[in-house]
């Protein structure tokens, strides 16, 4: 090989050391793959933690509707419902009293 050559190859050679330098390390490089990684991770627990909680309302849903029991606590609990024979007493606070 001629001297020429040589330089020319060389010249490549650097160029394509900087350019694997900078695609490892650039902005693009291992750092952002690293970072894209964890936020895939977090992304899957909270698709796990999201199907759970979709599990847990088909659940409440298939209870809404053919469960009496569930109908009536929720009813109860939500919307402060009674059953017709049932009265409500309401104490007020005197002020200054303790909770």
């Amino acid at each position: 090989m001629r001297t020429r050559e040589r330089a020319v190859y060389a010249l490549l050679i650097f160029i394509g050391v900087i350019a694997a330098f900078f695609a490892l390390v650039g902005s693009d490089g291992v750092p952002e793959v690293r970072r894209l990684q964890g936020d895939i991770e977090v992304i899957r627990e909270e698709i796990v933690e999201l199907e759970r909680r979709q599990k847990e309302l088909s659940n409440e849903i298939m209870l809404l509707r053919d469960d009496p029991y569930t109908i009536e606590r929720r009813a109860r609990e939500d919307l402060k419902m009674l059953r017709s024979d049932e009265t409500v007493i309401l104490l007020n606070k005197k002020a200054g009293d303790a909770d």
